[in-house]
């Protein structure tokens, strides 16, 4: 269902204990990574192809040339972020095809009344849009700042931050050391 603006990279490879085998590839629209866009190739132990699992995303019509470069976006993203100290590591830039998401109640007639808040079974997730944009990393792990890892989608042709959010993962643990 992609036409031939669209292609994928092979990201890795597994097999698993039953024998069978995993390819995770990336997909590509116009040679730009499409954010989100995954296939899984699975084949059982004798080399025979299994379903295909994918996250693909279709329908897309854009002009993926950038009006800002890498060095701007990245501006746009430390003014928003406006760190004191220095970052643990470079931060990174990336242009990508980000699906513009909402979230949409999609309620089954008579499964829940509707002064009933929604619970996580009546939501899905839908494209509204395209953008052409940069994904861009920081890693600040300072003192002044403290330790802070904020990813951002910023607008590749108007520079305006599309979403913006923290990866760094931390958990609670009880051990020795």
């Amino acid at each position: 269902g992609l036409d031939a603006d669209h292609a994928f990279s092979l990201r890795t490879v597994h097999s698993d204990a039953l024998g069978q085998t995993h390819g995770h590839f990336n997909q590509f629209y116009k040679g730009v990574r499409v954010w989100g866009g995954d296939a899984i190739t699975h084949t059982d132990r004798n080399g025979a192809d299994l379903p295909l699992t994918n996250a693909l995303h279709k329908n897309i019509l854009l002009n993926v040339t950038p009006s800002l470069q890498p060095g701007e976006a990245l501006a746009v993203a430390q003014a928003d972020l406006a760190p004191k100290g220095a970052y643990a590591y470079a931060p990174t830039t990336e242009l990508v095809v980000f699906p513009q998401e909402v979230e949409v109640v999609t309620r089954r007639a008579g499964h829940q009344a509707l002064d009933q808040e929604p619970s996580a079974t009546d939501m899905t997730r839908q494209v509204v849009r395209f953008v052409l944009a940069y994904h861009i990393h920081t890693e600040l792990e300072n003192e002044v700042d403290g330790f802070r890892h904020t990813d951002y989608m910023v607008d590749a042709h108007t520079g305006a931050i599309l979403k913006t959010w923290n990866t760094l993962h931390t958990a609670a643990a009880t051990g020795t050391g």
